[in-house]
Parts: structure tokens; C-alpha cells; sequence
């Protein structure tokens, strides 16, 4: 709800809001209006200002029994004979409420709700409760907020999180700037303390830096971890090790590999290709985290794409297909490719499904670095650079909206022959 101020006009309380009242009486001083203008405007914003208030509120006033009528303000209960009287109760809570953090979060979340993720959401819930909750910024008027007071909230961050990051401080402040953003719309305040705080990155924990080798497979460690997925895959008759394989093979999100379905193959001109067009997203229920979706869309349009399947990849999803018939699981074009026992019945596998199978494998491999299923995305990426493809063909496959994303996840880890001729050149 806007904010809003009451002031008295010939014994008549009027309710506007700070910036109507700024200009009418930029206009009355300019001479633009006159006063009896400028008290007939204000009372016409008072009219308009106390059927909103009344419109928003809820519960809506209702007529008991007794011919008494209620409502409840804040959890507390409100009653009289007249209607008025219990009307003038709840425009004068809203008018004279002053906005904090704390007062205007909810309405900030459900505002953000149509523009952001499930994930998101919870991401900002969390971080509210985890930083803001408890701190000198939670309950203090919006409008008394000052760049000191974001100074005080840093350092009480950082209490709550010794070990904080530069790049988790950068998730926190996003988080204040839309709430600003937010309550600069709905004019609660006209300024935002955290838009011009930038402390240094010296004041946090310096970031993990890992070597190029420990985000990539060498050639050696994809062949073993293929092989461990190859013998999983054999000893327990089943197919879900082999979408380790298919990652190696295909380069694609963990997440968009456990949402695909037979029909996602398709014939092109070349062959047969992989048509990526839907993911697997982690489920809210009332803020929380609450299991696995698979969902109609990926993660960005760049990432709806088809990709040219190799013979070892058409090779290695007959073989699926062929593990899945004989342990009973649908094939059908609308079947997911990989599937799990969940509750009785099959149904699509989570990331759950990968992450810890891979880790294990690392660990079995006797890899010193414990290795991702996004560590295979940039080694299929890494590859298709080492063996020629241009960029742009990259960043396609990839799936990629931004080309300068494309060339992050490139990881050159040694000098080849090729590269010592061009340094010996020089």
C-alpha cells in the first residue's frame, strides 16, 4: 500500500501522499493555483487516497449478528455500531504507518512474485532472515536510512558470516536495491543508502581460486570416469550411470539432461540431433525448497537447441533405451530417457541422480580434485576449442546467449606442439 501522510485542513484530516502534496504546493507557491484550488485538490486526493485504503484492505468489513462491524487490523480485532468509525480505524493505521524493511517485506515478495523465479524468491527470503532479520536496518523508518546505516549493516554482516565473500556480499546488496527500488515506487522513501555503498573487496574473504586443471577433465580422467560409468552401468543392469557418458558427450546441464524425453530426438539432414528444450528446477512450496520440477522451458532461449548427435552418443542412448525395456520402463516418445524408481513408480531422475555418482567415480579414479557435472560441460566445451570448431559454433552447442560466457569456460591447461611453434616464431 502507497504511503501516505495525514495533515489537517480547516479541521478535516486529510490523507495524501508526500509527493502529491510536494507538488500541489509547488503549484500554490508558483501561483499556478489558488488556495481555494489547492484545498479543493487536496480534498479530492482524500477521497480518492480513503477508498484505496479501504479497497486494499483485508478483511474486508463485515455486519455481525448484533448489527455490530468488524474487522481485524494487524491480527487485532476492530468493532462498532457505525461502519464509519471502523473504516476511519484502518485508514488512519495505513496513513499513519511508517514504512521499515521489516513492514514492507511481504508486500516487496508478492510485488517481485509475476518477475522472478521460484528460486529467486527463496534466495531472497533467505538472505532477508539470514542478514537483514535482527539488524539495525530491520525497523528502522525507511526514510531515516542513510549511507552510515548501510555502513553498521555491512559490518553486521560480517559478523553473521565471518568468512564472507565479495560475491555473496554483491547477492545481499541486489537483494536491498530491489527492496529500495520497490519502496521508491511505492514512495515510501526518495533515497536509497546501498545504491552508492561500495565497500572494498579487501573487506572480505578473498575468493577460492581453483588451477584450469581442477575445473576440467584430462583426457585420462574422462576415459576412467567413462569406463567406472560403463562397469556402474553393467553390474547393477541399469541406465542412469550412463548419463554421466552422455554428458561427456553432449556437453548439456545436468539439469536439461534429466528432462529429456524420446522425443527429443529428431531427424535432421545430418543424422540425429538432441532437441533441448525443457529442465529439470528445484520446487518451492511456501518459500522452501520442496523437491524436483521438470519444467516446459529452458534457461534461456539460447539454450532451446538442437544438438547433432555422435555415433558413440546414438550408440550409447540404444543402449539405455535397451536397459530400460528390459527393467520395464516406458520408452514411449513421452517417457523421460532416464528414470528412477520413486514411490512404486518410474519416474524422471533428479541432479541427485549425478552429482554423487560422479563423485564417486572421482574418488575411485583417485583424482585429487573432486569433480562436477559443470566441470564436464566446460571439458566438452574445452575439447570442441583444442580439436577446431569456431566459437561462434561453440556458443551455439553451448547454448550460451553471450559469447564472452562461452570463452569463460574455456580452459586451456597446457602448451601443445602447435603453441611452441608460434612461441618460437617470435
Amino acid at each position: 500500500m502507497i504511503n501516505r501522510i495525514i495533515l489537517i485542513l480547516s479541521r478535516r484530516r486529510i490523507i495524501i501522499t508526500p509527493s502529491a502534496l510536494e507538488h500541489y504546493n509547488e503549484e500554490l507557491n508558483r501561483g499556478i493555483i489558488s488556495k481555494e484550488e489547492y484545498d479543493s485538490l487536496l480534498i479530492k486526493e482524500d477521497n480518492m487516497n480513503r477508498k484505496e485504503i479501504l479497497k486494499n484492505h483485508k478483511p474486508a468489513i463485515k455486519q455481525l449478528n448484533n448489527g455490530r462491524y468488524y474487522t481485524r487490523i494487524e491480527g487485532k480485532t476492530v468493532q462498532s455500531l457505525f461502519k464509519k468509525k471502523v473504516e476511519e480505524a484502518i485508514i488512519t493505521y495505513y496513513a499513519e504507518q511508517i514504512p521499515t524493511m521489516s513492514s514492507i517485506f511481504e508486500g516487496f515478495m508478492d510485488c517481485v512474485k509475476a518477475e522472478k523465479t521460484d528460486g529467486t524468491l527463496y534466495r531472497y527470503r533467505l538472505l532477508y532472515d539470514m542478514y537483514v532479520q535482527g539488524s539495525s536496518i530491520e525497523d528502522k523508518p525507511l526514510v531515516d536510512l542513510r549511507v552510515s546505516d548501510a555502513k553498521i549493516f555491512l559490518e553486521h554482516c560480517l559478523k553473521v558470516n565471518p568468512e564472507m565473500k565479495y560475491k555473496y556480499w554483491i547477492n545481499i546488496k541486489a537483494l536491498l536495491n530491489r527492496m529500495f527500488q520497490y519502496a521508491i515506487e511505492m514512495e515510501y522513501t526518495s533515497f536509497n543508502p546501498f545504491k552508492s555503498f561500495n565497500p572494498s573487496s579487501k573487506r572480505f574473504t578473498a575468493p577460492t581460486y581453483h588451477q584450469e586443471q581442477d575445473t576440467v577433465f584430462s583426457p585420462e580422467e574422462k576415459e576412467i570416469i567413462c569406463d567406472l560409468a560403463s562397469k556402474d552401468s553393467d553390474e547393477q543392469k541399469d541406465a542412469i550411470p550412463l548419463a554421466v557418458k552422455l554428458l561427456f558427450l553432449t556437453g548439456i546441464r545436468d539439469g536439461e539432461l534429466c528432462g529429456l524425453k524420446w522425443c527429443d530426438i529428431e531427424n535432421i539432414k545430418t543424422g540425429k540431433c538432441l532437441h533441448i528444450q525443457r529442465m529439470q528446477v528445484v520446487a518451492y512450496k511456501d518459500g522452501k525448497a520442496n523437491g524436483y520440477d521438470v519444467v516446459e522451458y529452458v534457461k534461456t532461449k539460447n539454450s532451446n537447441r538442437r544438438l547433432p548427435l555422435s555415433s558413440k552418443a546414438l550408440e550409447l542412448l540404444k543402449e539405455v533405451q535397451r536397459l530400460n525395456k528390459a527393467n520395464g520402463i516406458g520408452i514411449g516418445s513421452n517417457d523421460f530417457i532416464f528414470q528412477r524408481k520413486y514411490k512404486g513408480r518410474y519416474t524422471y531422475i533428479t541432479t541427485r541422480s549425478i552429482t554423487p555418482r560422479l563423485a564417486r567415480y572421482c574418488r575411485e579414479a583417485g583424482m585429487d580434485e573432486i569433480k562436477s557435472p559443470h566441470d564436464i560441460r566446460r571439458t566438452y566445451i574445452t575439447e570442441l576449442y583444442q580439436k577446431g570448431m569456431p566459437l561462434k559454433k561453440i556458443q551455439v552447442l553451448a547454448g550460451h546467449s553471450d559469447l564472452k560466457m562461452t570463452l569463460k569456460y574455456i580452459k586451456e591447461t597446457e602448451l601443445n606442439e602447435e603453441d611452441q611453434k608460434i612461441l618460437d616464431s617470435l
